[in-house]
Order: C-alpha cells, then structure tokens, then sequence
C-alpha cells in the first residue's frame, strides 16, 4: 500500500480477498468514524485502536471465530513473513501452568508494543491457541 501513488480499494480488496464493493464500504465507515483520515494521497490510520470485548462474550466468541477462519483461510497461501506453526504435546499439569504463564506474558508484551507503536505502518493478525483435551466439566 505504501509503494501505491493513492488510496486504491482494488488494490486493498485484492491484498485482503475481498469484493471492492465491501471495502469501500468498510474504508467509508472507517473515514466516518474517524478511525481513518487522508495522509497525502492515502488513507492513514488517525490512531492505534484496541477494542475491548471482555465484557460482550458472544461478540468475543464471534471475533475469535472470525480471526481464527482468517488464519485458518491462509494455509496454503502463506506469505514470506507469515509464521504458520504448531506444536502438540504432553507435559506434567506443572509445565503446563508455565506454558499458559508464558503464553499470557507474552500476549501482554505484545499488546504493549502494539500500544506504543508509531507510526502505524504494517497490519498483521496473531492467533495464540493452547487447547488441552480435558473432560468438559473439568473432572
């Protein structure tokens, strides 16, 4: 998007594998909110934005859904940069507990680089998942 003389929806419907319609009209939503404004001859984003979901948990399971489709949409079709891992395993309930210890860490340093991070030049998705298959009620 950088390299582009202007703002193009094509270019930006082709980049993300969506109908030109949709994004204009997602790229008109997003002027209007403000949440996007002109930098020269293309759209910048006018401030880092976190949304918080927590306390909506069926728009946070929709989300979570979504993004997880978008990863899942992107095997096959890996770009250079993009890190496409996984990892099953066993290990003792103590080395586990470090696991998701460290999976949160983490998940919170990224958020505070992303917080703290100017100018807003690159969009990447993280998808962090540990799933463990335990009895649904715990037991």
């Amino acid at each position: 998007y950088q390299a582009l003389s202007g703002h193009s929806d094509a270019w930006l419907a082709g980049a993300l594998g969506l109908p030109q319609e949709t994004v204009a009209t997602c790229v008109r939503r997003l002027v209007t909110a403000g949440l996007l404004e002109a930098g020269g001859d293309r759209l910048v984003p006018s401030e880092s934005l976190t949304i918080d979901t927590r306390t909506q948990p069926e728009v946070r399971r929709r989300m979570k859904r979504h993004w997880l489709q978008v990863g899942s949409e992107r095997i096959g079709q890996e770009r250079p940069s993009d890190i496409l891992a996984y990892n099953v395993f066993a290990v003792s309930e103590r080395d586990l507990d470090t696991i998701r210890g460290l999976q949160r860490r983490f998940f919170r340093q990224v958020r505070a680089i992303v917080a703290a991070s100017e100018p807003c030049e690159s969009v990447a998705l993280l998808n962090l998942q540990l799933l463990t298959w335990e009895p649904p009620d715990g037991s």
